[in-house]
């Protein structure tokens, strides 16, 4: 029987003797001859308890059996063995030490050290905010020095970090592209580290890019202030917001998320600037060109005194072409200018805004930008404030022998008064007020006060009207009374109450149309509309002595079915419609009438016997009632609408026909 006796580990050199015993058996004995084992290179360098420690050289051989492996002192668990390359497990109780490998009792001790690493600890991550790509350091104790073994997750994403670079106290890493604002969780060798920045500890905030849109102005004067609109506008106590005109820093007045002002910096060149902006964490790329205009500059005033009224000219250089720019303040009273080009603005002297004469600042500024300031004297002129009649009707209207009352400042008795140009012998009640009577021959016109001192004359900003016959007084008498009608609140399929109108519950939200775009009075039943059966649309005025003429613009007249009766009337008193009663047969054709015991009713026109087709010519009719004495008045409309039927009114004008 053959007996082979052998070494399974081939790292070993073997030389072979053969013979035979006495029994004619052939006998194999292998006897070992020593290999050159060697260690060159250990991966990693570092690590923990249980972790795995890779150790590459030569004459390793293939028998973990025959074979023992150390971490100084300390054995290891072998996992696995070739030629060229160990695998062992770092075992309970291991500590830094050199690598030491016995083979068949034959120890061979390298020049390579191995760290055993404690529990690893993290004392601090920095930057704790960052935009996604950017790299964040995570500093701490026993880290080990294996990337593959670092495991960083941000919030938002299942993504593990990009590990750049690991040291023992170190570690390197990329923020994902989808990570957001919140914990982070670290996992080394399967180890979960606490961060400041775990569970409940804090939180690494992601920043997003802010964004630069664009100016509120493409140009402006130094000193003016310019709107800037992005997103991500954040500034931090260390690192404030910043806006630059090319190389020059401006003034930030106040910034939100998504807004900043700024001041035009006076450093800033004339012409063309790249405005960029600058958040506590990025230079924004984008630039945004804004012109700097060259500044405006007060060369002389051609007065440093003058009354209210009088002309002012100031001369410069660089004003703009508009003057709706421009302000030019003498104290707080502005002035209006009467001409202006880029070398001159002619003003005039604005009465104060206190009440207050004497010496006051004169500012000149372009769009809110100040670019003069001097001393002015305002002296104290006369000046008309108001100008007013008795007249009921309007208190610019007035009629030969009607008193009127002006009221002004500096009104002495030393000015010459003149009504519509003809001069009139007022009566001052003091230097604030007098009174004077229209003069014969008066057609119209302002009241003028002329001073020998002061070369201007003062006018009166009102004008009065002579009250003539034929005269339109619909503006003193009825409110809302042509197109475009206004809607006192909200209309429902167009239909709406007219402002300025009263009306009893079967109006109530109705008395308008909005038709195709264009609006209308409207008394209407059927469709859309109810029934409006002793209903009343009207206005209540009190006029004066007189004759007058109402005057009605009926742009529609239909009916279909029911009951069809519109009057138009003016009574006397507030309210004083009467209802209709019955219905009967009468000139006008069968309609719906009315009592007038009282003999309040002052004029009447019967509208439901027009047929008028909507789109046509509107049909004027004509309504006349006089006055014998100042009297309240109720005009409007009276209508017993059952059916389908109704009218449009486009326009309703009053004339004044005379006493």
């Amino acid at each position: 029987m053959k007996k082979i006796y052998y070494s399974l580990f081939l790292l070993l050199s073997l030389f072979i003797w053969t013979s035979c015993d006495k029994g004619g058996e052939e006998i194999v004995d292998l006897k070992y001859e020593g290999r050159a084992v060697s260690v060159s290179s250990i991966s990693p360098v570092a690590g923990y308890i249980g972790e795995e420690l890779t150790i590459n050289g030569e004459q390793f051989g293939v028998s973990p059996e025959l074979m023992k492996v150390f971490i100084g002192e300390n054995q290891t668990e072998i996992i696995s063995c070739s030629e060229e390359r160990l695998v062992v497990k770092v075992l309970e109780g291991a500590t830094t030490g050199k690598i030491i490998i016995n083979l068949l009792g034959d120890t061979h001790v390298s020049g390579l050290t191995y760290e055993v690493l404690g529990k690893p600890s993290v004392t601090e991550i920095s930057p704790i905010m960052a935009f996604p790509g950017d790299e964040i350091t995570i500093t701490g104790k026993n880290l080990g020095s294996t990337l593959s073994a670092v495991k960083l997750v941000f919030t938002g994403t299942k993504e593990t970090a990009q590990v750049v670079s690991c040291e023992n106290t170190k570690i390197v890493v990329k923020v994902p592209a989808k990570a957001t604002t919140g914990p982070v969780d670290l996992t080394i060798s399967k180890q979960h580290v606490n961060t400041p920045l775990s569970g409940e500890s804090g939180k690494f905030t992601v920043l997003q890019h802010a964004s630069f849109t664009g100016v509120s102005s493409e140009s402006g004067y130094r000193g003016a202030k310019v709107t800037l609109k992005g997103e991500g506008f954040i500034g931090t106590g260390e690192k404030p917001l910043k806006v630059y005109f090319g190389d020059v820093e401006a003034e930030v007045v106040s910034s939100t998320d998504t807004e900043i002002v700024i001041i035009v910096p006076e450093e800033a060149t004339t012409g063309d600037n790249g405005v960029m902006v600058e958040t506590a964490y990025e230079l924004i790329e984008a630039v945004y060109v804004f012109n700097v205009l060259p500044s405006p500059k007060i060369t002389g005033v051609s007065s440093n005194e003058e009354y209210i009224g009088a002309e002012v000219t100031i001369t410069g250089e660089n004003f703009p072409e508009e003057a709706g720019d421009v302000k030019v303040l003498f104290g707080g009273g502005e002035a209006v200018i009467v001409s202006n080009s880029k070398t001159e603005l002619v003003v005039k002297v604005p009465a104060p805004e206190d009440g207050v004469y004497g010496e006051v600042d004169l500012t000149v500024s372009v769009s809110d930008v100040t670019f003069y300031t001097g001393k002015f004297t305002v002296k104290e002129t006369p000046y008309i404030i108001s100008v007013a009649s008795a007249n009921l009707l309007g208190d610019k209207l007035v009629r030969i022998g009607d008193e009127i009352t002006v009221t002004g400042r500096g009104l002495t008795s030393d000015a010459l008064v003149t009504v519509g140009g003809i001069k009139v012998e007022p009566e001052f009640i003091n230097n604030t007020e007098f009174k004077a009577t229209i003069p014969s021959g008066f057609t119209g016109g302002a009241v003028v006060l002329t001073f020998k001192e002061i070369s201007i004359p003062i006018v009166s900003d009102d004008e009065l009207v002579l009250l003539t016959e034929g005269l339109d007084v619909t503006e003193c008498v009825l409110q809302n009374y042509k197109q475009p009608f206004i809607s006192a609140g909200t209309a429902y399929k167009g239909l709406s109450a007219p402002l300025g109108w009263s009306c009893n519950d079967p109006y109530k939200d109705r008395g308008m149309v909005l038709n195709n775009g264009i609006t209308y009075l409207q008394c209407q039943s059927g469709w859309d509309e109810g029934k409006k059966e002793n209903g009343k649309l009207y206005q209540v005025k009190t006029l004066p002595k007189g004759k007058y003429k109402f005057v009605l613009d009926i742009a529609e007249v239909f009916f279909n079915n029911g009951r069809f009766t519109i009057h138009f009337l003016v009574t006397k008193g507030n309210n004083t419609f009467p209802d209709y009663v019955r219905e009967e047969n009468t000139g006008a054709g069968k309609h719906w009438v009315y009592d007038d015991p009282d003999h309040i009713v002052l004029a009447e026109s019967l509208l439901s016997n027009l047929r008028i087709s909507l789109g046509t010519t509107p049909q004027k009719v004509e309504v006349e009632f006089e006055l014998t004495e100042t009297t309240e008045i109720t005009m409007g409309f009276l209508t017993m609408l059952g059916g389908q039927g109704g009218m449009k009114v486009s326009a309703i004008s009053t004339v004044w026909l005379g006493e």
